[in-house]
């Protein structure tokens, strides 16, 4: 089953969205920024990101910065 990371600051966006890759077969993980993110990537296998923008704490490109300069080679 293949795990998708979901980084977004709405609750009910991130909700729906959880929701969704669930019925359809995924099994989702959430974060609320981009800081939760990386605690998740460092316990957790991830196969693909989905990411907000504009959050709090650290914004999705600082995120997808800091896990390119870390050789996270994942969509």
């Amino acid at each position: 089953m293949f795990q998708i990371l979901v980084v977004e600051d709405d609750m009910a966006l991130r909700r729906m969205m959880l929701s969704v890759l669930e019925k359809n077969g995924f099994r989702p993980l959430p974060a609320e920024d981009g800081q939760e993110a990386l605690d998740i990537l460092e316990r957790e296998q991830v196969d693909l990101i989905i990411s907000d923008m504009m959050m709090p704490n650290m914004d999705g490109l600082e995120l997808t910065r800091l896990l390119r300069q870390s050789n996270y080679n994942m969509p």
